[in-house]
């Protein structure tokens, strides 16, 4: 009976047809969750640099804070051991009328 077997493979085909727009179906609703998972990933590794790049810059300031205190210390230093100097110059010598004075 060829009608039936026609029908038969007519409706295999349709069936085929409704697995294949499924399989279809799917792969396109995959694409697009891959997609937009790579579209996350990528705004986050973005993220992710650009705070890489102000933890650089922030590290970079702080070295160069570190450095100018150094700089600030040994002039303070420099200054200190000036004024050291300069008070043990202008310092009364032993023998003087404060040798006579008598201790507390």
């Amino acid at each position: 009976d060829a009608a039936a077997s026609a029908a038969a493979a007519k409706d295999h085909v349709a069936s085929l047809q409704t697995q294949l727009d499924l399989a279809l179906s799917k792969s396109r609703e995959r694409d697009e969750r891959v997609k937009g998972e790579h579209a996350a990933a990528a705004a986050a590794i973005t993220a992710a640099e650009a705070d890489a790049h102000a933890a650089q810059a922030r590290a970079d300031d702080a070295d160069a804070r570190v450095e100018q205190l150094g700089e600030d210390l040994k002039a303070a230093r420099e200054r200190a051991r000036t004024a050291v100097a300069a008070a043990a110059a202008h310092r009364p010598t032993t023998g003087g009328s404060e040798a006579n004075d008598p201790k507390p």
